[in-house]
């Protein structure tokens, strides 16, 4: 149906003034509609089969249809507890900081285009597993980097050293920009690199092998 007919705009809300259009509210997807501009609208559209429609008694016209009230409708709530270990937002914050905004693994500083380091800070041991939010169980990385650790693809040796798994698929390229001897960036304070009980924790129950 087009939006006007002969009688004129079909819809009132789209007649300005001065009787043109209102483009800016034609341009809507949705548009409230009056009762009796709805049923002028199907009428001249369906034609007949609308006039067949009310004489077999099943149109708006012939019966109660839309003014019947609304049945009242009552949704069950159900209030459901989760429980889970609180993330410290500064870990993050202070692991990054440990490390100069670099990758531990690959030891690059890479930005977006805003100027902002794309690095993220992963837990040795999860926190799910007992984990504490502290730097040095805390490793900055890339974002992929951070995938391969929590899924066991790498893990570290006493010496900080990379061992990748078995199950690792590195492409050359990335093997590249692996650091010499595949020793990781690690932070200049001592007290902020891996403990080694949160690296042998790694090693034991999340490194595939």
């Amino acid at each position: 149906m087009p939006f006007r007919g002969d009688c004129g705009h079909l819809e009132r809300r789209l007649r300005k003034a001065d009787g043109s259009t209102n483009r800016g509210l034609f341009g809507r997807a949705v548009r409230l509609l009056e009762e009796d501009e709805y049923e002028l609208i199907v009428r001249l559209g369906l034609g007949e089969v609308w006039e067949e429609t009310v004489a077999a008694g099943s149109g708006p016209s012939a019966g109660p249809g839309l003014a019947e009230p609304l049945a009242p409708f009552h949704r069950s709530v159900i209030e459901t507890l989760v429980r889970r270990p609180l993330r410290d937002r500064a870990f993050a914050r202070r692991v990054l900081a440990a490390y100069g905004e670099r990758c531990a693994v690959t030891g690059l500083l890479l930005r977006n285009g805003r100027g902002r380091p794309e690095r993220q800070a992963a837990h040795i041991r999860p926190v799910a597993r007992g984990g504490p939010d502290s730097v040095c169980n805390g490793l900055a990385s890339s974002g992929t980097v951070h995938w391969m650790f929590d899924c066991g693809l790498f893990t570290l040796d006493e010496d900080h050293r990379l061992v990748l798994s078995r199950h690792a698929t590195v492409p050359a390229a990335t093997k590249a920009l692996l650091r010499p001897g595949r020793r990781i960036h690690l932070p200049e304070r001592p007290a902020a690199r891996p403990h080694p009980r949160s690296l042998a924790y790694h090693r034991e129950h999340l490194f595939l092998g």
